[in-house]
């Protein structure tokens, strides 16, 4: 998840109303492009303040799967621990899989993301893949077979080791199989067409 902007000059009581304010706003999804395009779709999730969920829906990106490969989440961190990144990650699910997703995979280098993952899709529905081309099986990214837990765990030793825990070096791809995931009453969105 990156970090953006926060609002250092906010009371407790200017905070409380711009979260009922972001809480209160559709969210607006854009999208650009055709699913048979080289570059496949993109969809943006957005709310107010810069709160933002990108992906990227294509067929070229796994040749058995139409792939929502997530490109970023970013919430101002002292907007964080009240659900917009969880209700974006929703709204934006319902978009992919009505595009023809069947799977959202996003590389996870933080605790915050993970949580997000979990919460929306649930821990057991979370698959864990080595992101370096070493540990490539035929071309194909390694599975770990690790819990929720054990990748929880290794986010959180990576953070205390490095400088930057927005931009570590470290990570997991993780993937979601969308046709596990039952979005009925999860919130949609007016879609844009670019």
């Amino acid at each position: 998840m990156l970090d953006t902007t926060n609002h250092p000059d906010l009371d407790a009581d200017a905070k409380a109303k711009l979260l009922e304010t972001i809480s209160n706003s559709p969210v607006t999804l854009t999208m650009n492009g055709e699913l048979d395009d080289e570059d496949g779709i993109r969809l943006n999730a957005s709310l107010p303040e810069d709160c933002i969920f990108g992906i990227e829906i294509s067929r070229h990106l796994d040749p058995n799967h139409i792939v929502a490969f997530s490109d970023w989440l970013r919430v101002p961190s002292d907007l964080r621990g009240h659900h917009i990144g969880e209700r974006l990650v929703r709204t934006s699910t319902v978009a992919a899989k009505e595009a023809g997703a069947t799977i959202l995979r996003g590389i996870i280098q933080n605790e915050a993301a993970l949580r997000i993952r979990a919460r929306v899709f649930g821990e057991a529905n979370l698959r864990f893949f080595d992101i370096g081309e070493d540990d490539e099986i035929d071309g194909e990214p390694r599975e770990l077979h690790i819990t929720y837990q054990e990748a929880y765990d290794e986010l959180q030793k990576a953070g205390l080791t490095e400088k930057d825990p927005e931009n570590r070096q470290f990570g997991f791809m993780v993937d979601v199989n969308l046709e596990d995931i039952d979005t009925t009453g999860w919130e949609r969105a007016n879609l844009t067409k670019l």
